[in-house]
C-alpha cells in the first residue's frame, strides 16, 4: 500500500502544496526583529558588535622538540648555559664594578686580591629531595613527609665554573638565591679558601622591541584603576545570579566599543586564563560556563558585550585537567582493558574540555598550553598537547595546542610564560612567600626556569639552553598561582615589562585582560550572587542588594 491510499497517510498532492499566504506572513513575522515598542519613536536598534583581532606571530620553535633522546648527561645542560649568558653576566658586572678586575676562571682567583669572577650558583641544602637518599634508606622506614620549604640553618652557596667551585660567605643571600643562576660575583678569596662576598650581579634584561605608542600611561603603571561590579541577569533558569566584577577596568574603553566614545580605535585584549580543573572533585562547572558565556559574547549586558568583542585572543596557561589521583573517585578509574588493572585518568573531563574549547574557538583564537596535571610530558619544555584529545574543538583552525614555556606576539607585543612549574619550584627553595618577587626574579635573572634541571624536570638539551631569555617580552607571565598579582619591571635601558600572576580559575574565578594598547592589566572575576554556601556569609548578606563585588587586589608598582 503506497503512501496515498494509507487512509492515514497524507496526500502526495497535500504534502506538495505551496504555503499559504498566511503561513508567509508568519514566517515573516518570525523571522523579522522585536516590535517597536509603543510610544518610542525612532528607537535606535542594539549596535553590531565585531569582534577585534590581533596580529599573531609564534616565536616558540626553540620550546618544540626535534630530537628526542634521553641518554644524555645534564652537565652539558650547565655548560651551555653558563657559555650563553658569561658576556651578558660579564657586562653587566663590568658596568657596575668597572675599576675592579675581572677573572675569566676561577682558578686564576688569587688569595687576597679584590676581583669579580663569574660562574652558576649551586644551593648546598640537607633537606632537599635527593632520590640518592630514598634508594639508601632501609625498607621499614617511611619517606619523610612533603614540605612547603625546603630551608636550613646549614644551607650554602657554591659557585662553579668549568675550571672549579669555591664556597661563598659574606654579603650573600643564601635563602633568597636558587641554584642555577649564573652571576658575577665581587669580593676576594680568604686563606681557608673561601669567597667573601660584597656584591652580586646578574644578566641585566636583554634588547626589547620598541612598546606600543601608548603603553603604560602616567599614573596606571599597575592597571589597578576604580572597582566596579556588573550584575547579569542570565534568567532563572540558574538558580543564581551571577555577576562580573570588572576590576580596574577603564570605563572609556568599554564605552568605546559599544560606540560611545569618541576614540576611534576600540581597546584589544588578550585574555590569560588558567587552571581550570576540569574533573575535579565537587568541580562547580557554573562559573566555568559563565566565563566562556562571556568571551564568546553570549552574556551580560550591551557593553559587557562590547568588552567580550574587545578579546582577541585566549591563552589557556596549563591545567586544563584535574589531578586525578586527588579524586576521591581515583581508584574506581581503572583501565579495564589491562592485565595489571592500571589506574587512568577518566576520559569524561577531557571529553569536556574538549566541548568548552569548542565553544571558545568558534569565536575567537584559542591557545592551549599544558600544565603540570595535563596529559604532556612531565618534563620542561612540555610539548603541545596532541590533537586526538580533542576531537570537537581540534576541528576549528583557531584552536592551537602550544608549548610550555609559550612565546608569540600579538600586534607587536610580545608575551612570554609559563604553566607556572619555575615559580612553584622556586618557592619550595627560597624564605619569600612573595610569588610575584620569584616572577621577577627569573626576569633579573635571565632565565625562566633556573632551577631545572636540580628540582625541576627538564630535557636533556647538549647543544643549547633554551630558557635562557634571549628576547626582553612586553607581557612576562606564570600560570596556576595562589591569587593575581601584577607589576611593571624597567630595566637600564629603558626595557618595561608586564609581569603577571596569572591565578587558578578553579580556586579564584579569576581570568585576567591584558590591553595590547596600554598593557594595562586588569582581573575579570566570577561570582554567583544567592549561590548556597553556608560558608560565605558574604554572599547573603549580598544576596539582598542584588549584586556580588569581589574585588581582586593587585600589586603596585
Amino acid at each position: 500500500m503506497t503512501a496515498s491510499q494509507h487512509p492515514t497517510g497524507p496526500s502526495t498532492d497535500a504534502a506538495c502544496e505551496a504555503p499559504s499566504v498566511a503561513h508567509l506572513e508568519r514566517f515573516d513575522a518570525l523571522l523579522s526583529g522585536p516590535p517597536q515598542r509603543a510610544g518610542v519613536a525612532n528607537e535606535a536598534a542594539p549596535p553590531v558588535l565585531q569582534r577585534v583581532g590581533a596580529a599573531y606571530q609564534a616565536e616558540c620553535d626553540r620550546f618544540v622538540l626535534k630530537d628526542k633522546s634521553f641518554h644524555l648527561q645534564y652537565s652539558h645542560v650547565y655548560f651551555q648555559r653558563l657559555t650563553q649568558m658569561r658576556s651578558t653576566v660579564t657586562a653587566a658586572a663590568t658596568r657596575r664594578w668597572p675599576a675592579v678586575p675581572l677573572k675569566e676562571r676561577l682558578l686564576h682567583v688569587e688569595t687576597g686580591a679584590r676581583s669579580v669572577i663569574v660562574g652558576t650558583l649551586y644551593k648546598n641544602m640537607s633537606l632537599k629531595p635527593s632520590i640518592l637518599h630514598e634508594y639508601a634508606r632501609e625498607e621499614h622506614e617511611l619517606p619523610p613527609p612533603p614540605r612547603e620549604k625546603y630551608l636550613a640553618d646549614d644551607d650554602s652557596m657554591i659557585l662553579e665554573d668549568e675550571s672549579g667551585r669555591i664556597t661563598l660567605v659574606g654579603d650573600v643571600n643564601v635563602n633568597g638565591l636558587v641554584t642555577g643562576i649564573v652571576a658575577a660575583v665581587l669580593g676576594h678569596e680568604a686563606e681557608s679558601g673561601e669567597f667573601h662576598v660584597e656584591d652580586i650581579a646578574f644578566a641585566e634584561l636583554p634588547e626589547q622591541d620598541p612598546l606600543p605608542a601608548g603603553a603604560f600611561p602616567a599614573g596606571a603603571d599597575a592597571g589597578t584603576g576604580g572597582v566596579s561590579a556588573m550584575e547579569v541577569d542570565c534568567g532563572e533558569a540558574l538558580g543564581v545570579a551571577p555577576s562580573l566584577d570588572y576590576t580596574g577596568l577603564e570605563a572609556a574603553a568599554v564605552a568605546s566599543a559599544s560606540g560611545g566614545s569618541a576614540e576611534s580605535v576600540p581597546a584589544k585584549y588578550v585574555c590569560l586564563v588558567s587552571g581550570l580543573d576540569v574533573g575535579k572533585d565537587h568541580h562547580d562547572p557554573l562559573m566555568l560556563q559563565l566565563f566562556v558565556d562571556h568571551v564568546t559574547g553570549q552574556l551580560g549586558s550591551t557593553a559587557e558585550q562590547a568588552l567580550a568583542a574587545q578579546v582577541a585572543r585566549v591563552v589557556v596557561c596549563g591545567n586544563s585537567l584535574c589531578d586525578t589521583s586527588h579524586n576521591a573517585n581515583h581508584q574506581k578509574l581503572k583501565n579495564k582493558y589491562s592485565a595489571k588493572g592500571l589506574i587512568v585518568s577518566s576520559v569524561e573531563p577531557a571529553k569536556e574540555l574538549d566541548l568548552l574549547l569548542a565553544e571558545l574557538a568558534a569565536c575567537l583564537p584559542v591557545d592551549i598550553m599544558p600544565g603540570n596535571y595535563d596529559p604532556s610530558n612531565f618534563t620542561l619544555p612540555q610539548q603541545p598537547l596532541h590533537g586526538c584529545i580533542f576531537p570537537t574543538s581540534a576541528r576549528f583552525g583557531t584552536l592551537q595546542a602550544v608549548s610550555n614555556p609559550y612565546q608569540f606576539c600579538a600586534d607587536k607585543v610580545r608575551f612570554l610564560g609559563t604553566s607556572g612549574q619555575p615559580v612553584d619550584d622556586i618557592y619550595r627553595y627560597v624564605n619569600t612567600t612573595d610569588r610575584l618577587e620569584l616572577l621577577k626574579g627569573t626576569l633579573k635573572w635571565g632565565h625562566l626556569a633556573p632551577t631545572a634541571p636540580d628540582t625541576l624536570g627538564m630535557y636533556p638539551y647538549q647543544t643549547e639552553d633554551p630558557f635562557i631569555i634571549t628576547q626582553c617580552p612586553h607581557v612576562f607571565f606564570a600560570g596556576n598561582q595562589p591569587a593575581f598579582g601584577t607589576e611593571v619591571v624597567e630595566g637600564p635601558k629603558g626595557q618595561k615589562v608586564r609581569v603577571v600572576l596569572v591565578p587558578s580559575f578553579a580556586a579564584t574565578h579569576t581570568a585576567v585582560l591584558v590591553n595590547l594598547s596600554t598593557l594595562d592589566c586588569h582581573p575579570l572575576s566570577f561570582g554567583a550572587v544567592g549561590a548556597a554556601d553556608s560558608s560565605a556569609p558574604a554572599a547573603a548578606a549580598s544576596a539582598d542588594t542584588g549584586a556580588k563585588s569581589t574585588p581582586v587586589e593587585a600589586a603596585s608598582s
